[in-house]
């Protein structure tokens, strides 16, 4: 079977389509609540800043990313959230995140040094 005919036969399958178009239906709420979120909050605050709805979809992310790890909140308060950003966007598990969190708090390394080092997570 050549790749074509697996993504078509991945593209077609009914069960993946209800998914992906369940997945679709969420994504579109979330941003949309998100979106709403944002709005409601530079209208009952309009001098706050940071609060537009890509960066409240960032701050849902890092809940969610270091809500079970109460050993890391000391490391991650440390840090910017520029390289929290991008240790959260290119290591996966919490041991590697762990990892990269002590090395980057000890050695502070800058955000260009991050750049280099920490290789691209491919999923």
């Amino acid at each position: 079977m050549s790749d074509h005919d697996e993504v078509r036969a991945f593209i077609t399958d009914p069960v993946l389509q209800r998914r992906l178009a369940k997945y679709m239906v969420l994504q579109c709420f979330r941003n949309s609540m998100l979106a709403a979120l944002a709005e409601y909050i530079h209208a009952r605050r309009p001098n706050a800043r940071g609060f537009s709805a890509s960066n409240l979809w960032r701050m849902m992310q890092f809940y969610e990313t270091y809500r079970g790890l109460p050993r890391l909140a000391p490391l991650v308060r440390v840090l910017s959230s520029t390289h929290n950003l991008l240790i959260m966007s290119r290591s996966k598990p919490d041991e590697e995140r762990e990892f990269y969190l002590r090395l980057c708090a000890q050695e502070r390394w800058s955000k260009r040094h991050w750049n280099g080092s920490l290789p691209e997570r491919r999923n």
